[in-house]
């Protein structure tokens, strides 16, 4: 028996049953970028952050026509295109004008994806553990980065929300401090003032990297063919299905 991977389910996914993989494969879908709701992200940022999403999607989905917004920002211009972005950042939605305005520049793409960062918080933790061999207690000072994704997809032609979900990812790093204890008093004191140096929260980790991580988990939420439709050997080969 082969048991077909799960993906990381989206919270609060939505899913309109007319938005198959049949449908989203054969119509096509256009990425259209991450914003922030939390930080006034640069042009520059918006560009790298959405082109990092993109590809993490395309690495998980071999399956998917992801095609970047270019035709739209040329038709739009760049300053309405990112007016857009930033109304769906502040709405988590988008005005049905702005959905019909570019319905009409898309060319054959049947569907548009907006995503934000939801949330994106730091947390500090602290654990501590002894080696009775060496004499050491040893505190582990972790800084976890939790970062929430939401995104929409919708229907260019009925301007209707197709799917919808948020995904919650996180990662961290840690940084390890020892103190002595049990013997000579002087020399554990000298050893304990050197070593706390590093008695500190480490930095998060890179936002990029948890950027790539929340777009993987939503192209695997993103419909697709069950095992049985594609066969077992593309299962295994492609670990998904249902």
């Amino acid at each position: 028996m082969v048991a077909c991977a799960i993906p990381a389910k989206m919270r609060h996914l939505s899913v309109n049953k007319n938005f198959s993989s049949d449908s989203l494969v054969g119509g096509g879908l256009v990425f259209a970028g991450i914003s922030s709701t939390q930080e006034d992200w640069t042009e520059n940022q918006v560009i790298a952050f959405s082109e990092i999403a993109r590809s993490a999607m395309l690495s998980s989905r071999d399956d998917l026509q992801l095609n970047r917004p270019d035709r739209l920002i040329e038709t739009l211009g760049k300053e309405e295109f990112f007016h857009v972005q930033q109304e769906f950042a502040k709405n988590h939605a988008l005005l049905k004008d702005s959905i019909t305005k570019m319905a009409e520049v898309s060319g054959s793409s049947k569907y548009i994806m907006f995503s934000r960062v939801l949330s994106d918080t730091n947390f500090h933790q602290e654990d501590q553990h002894e080696n009775k061999e060496k004499t050491e207690r040893i505190t582990e000072y972790r800084t976890t980065r939790q970062l929430v994704v939401s995104t929409e997809i919708y229907d260019l032609a009925t301007s209707e929300v197709v799917m919808s979900g948020e995904m919650w990812v996180n990662d961290y790093n840690v940084r390890s401090n020892s103190k002595r204890y049990g013997g000579n008093f002087l020399t554990d004191l000298a050893l304990n003032v050197l070593e706390n140096n590093n008695a500190y929260y480490p930095d998060p980790p890179p936002l990029d990297g948890l950027i790539e991580k929340a777009f993987d988990g939503i192209a695997d939420n993103l419909p697709r063919k069950s095992c049985k439709e594609i066969g077992l050997v593309e299962c295994i080969k492609h670990g998904f299905g249902g």
